[in-house]
């Protein structure tokens, strides 16, 4: 199965803070980590203890990345 994968509005913004090159290696890491099986903890994916900000981490070389699912 594929999910489709959709950013807020404060992603994006942050986004803005970094480097061309660095957006694409976060952008690819996404595309290829999250797209299919996002739920299965891996060595750079894990579920997070309950807090506000999300439900799992992603990381990606120096870079974490917060992400939550929907049913949309």
């Amino acid at each position: 199965m594929n999910f489709t994968i959709k950013f807020n509005l404060k992603a994006l913004e942050q986004l803005g803070n970094f480097k061309k090159s660095e957006v694409k290696i976060i952008a690819d890491g996404i595309r290829k980590q999250l797209t299919s099986e996002p739920f299965t903890q891996t060595k750079n994916r894990k579920p997070l203890r309950r807090n506000p900000l999300s439900r799992w981490e992603l990381r990606i070389k120096k870079y974490r990345i917060f992400y939550d699912s929907s049913e949309d």
